[in-house]
C-alpha cells in the first residue's frame, strides 16, 4: 500500500475535523501569501541584508527553537510591534532548510492551542505539523480552506471554529494572533531580494529622525513601498493587514 505524504496526512486530518471538502481553491493565494517579519532593531537593516534570530521566549527554548529566525506568513495581529518588513514568498526559496507549523510557536506551550501544553507534548506536536518550505504551503491552503469562511479571515486572524492542533472542548478560546502559519530557519537569515514593504509606526522614531530618513531612504533603495501606520485610526497589525490585502488584490488574487 502506498504511503501518504505528511501533507496528505494532514489534509485528511482537516477534512475529518472540519467536515469540509478540499477543492484547491485557494492553493494559488495560499502560494503568494508574502512573508512577515517584526525587528527591534532597525538599525541593523542599514548594515546588512542579514536578518539576526531574536531572543526566544520560555517556550521555544523548551522547545528547543533557540536561536531561530521567525517569519509569519501572509497573517499578523500582534500590535506590539514599530517596524515590520514584508517579503515576496519566494524568498522563502533562498532559505534552505526552513521549515512551517500553523502556530506561532512562541505561545505554543501557552496559549496557541487554548490550553496549557506540556513541553514534552508541545514538541510532539511541532514535529507532527512541522513541514518544510515550500511543501507546508499546501496545507496551508487546505487550512484556509477547511478553517476559515474564506481568505480574508485568514489574513484578518478570526477565531476558526477548528483549528490545527487543537482538542476539542477547548478549555480556553485561543488568541487569533495564534492561528498564523509561522516559518522558522535556525541561525541568520540573508535576503537580497524580495522585499516588497516595510510598516512603521513614525511616531516612535520622534527622538531619532535620523535613523527615520535612512530607513525611508533604504527602503526606496530596495524598491520598497513605505507604510506609515495611520496612528490616529489604526493599530499596527491593521496596517499590516491592509497592506497585505492590497498587495494580493494588485495582483488579481482576491478582490
Amino acid at each position: 500500500m502506498e504511503t501518504m505524504s505528511p501533507v496528505a496526512l494532514l489534509n485528511d486530518e482537516l477534512v475529518e475535523r472540519t467536515g469540509r471538502r478540499l477543492t484547491g481553491g485557494v492553493r494559488t493565494i495560499a502560494d503568494h501569501l508574502p512573508l512577515i517579519h517584526r525587528t527591534s532593531y532597525p538599525e541593523r537593516l542599514l548594515q546588512g541584508d542579514e536578518l539576526e534570530p531574536g531572543q526566544g521566549g520560555p517556550c521555544r527554548t523548551d522547545l528547543g527553537l533557540d536561536g531561530h529566525t521567525y517569519f509569519w506568513v501572509g497573517a499578523s495581529a500582534y500590535d506590539q510591534w514599530n517596524v515590520t518588513l514584508i517579503w515576496e514568498a519566494y524568498v522563502e526559496g533562498t532559505m534552505p532548510a526552513s521549515v512551517a507549523a500553523p502556530w506561532d510557536t512562541g505561545g505554543l506551550c501557552s496559549q496557541s492551542l487554548g490550553q496549557g501544553v506540556p513541553p514534552d507534548r508541545a514538541r510532539e506536536l511541532l514535529v507532527q505539523y512541522s513541514l518544510p518550505a515550500p511543501d507546508y504551503r499546501e496545507f496551508l491552503a487546505g487550512t484556509i480552506e477547511c478553517c476559515f469562511d474564506d481568505i480574508a479571515g485568514y489574513l484578518s486572524c478570526v477565531s476558526p471554529e477548528w483549528y490545527p492542533g487543537w482538542i476539542i472542548p477547548r478549555a480556553i478560546d485561543p488568541s487569533p494572533p495564534h492561528h498564523t502559519f509561522e516559518l522558522r530557519r535556525a541561525g541568520p537569515v540573508t535576503i537580497e531580494h524580495g522585499l516588497v514593504a516595510i510598516v512603521a509606526v513614525e511616531s516612535w522614531f520622534v527622538d531619532n529622525p535620523r535613523m527615520l530618513r535612512a530607513l525611508k531612504q533604504w527602503a526606496r533603495r530596495k524598491e520598497a513601498d513605505w507604510v506609515a501606520v495611520e496612528e490616529s485610526r489604526e493599530q499596527p497589525t491593521q496596517a499590516v493587514q491592509r497592506f497585505v490585502r492590497n498587495f494580493l488584490a494588485q495582483r488579481d488574487l482576491i478582490a
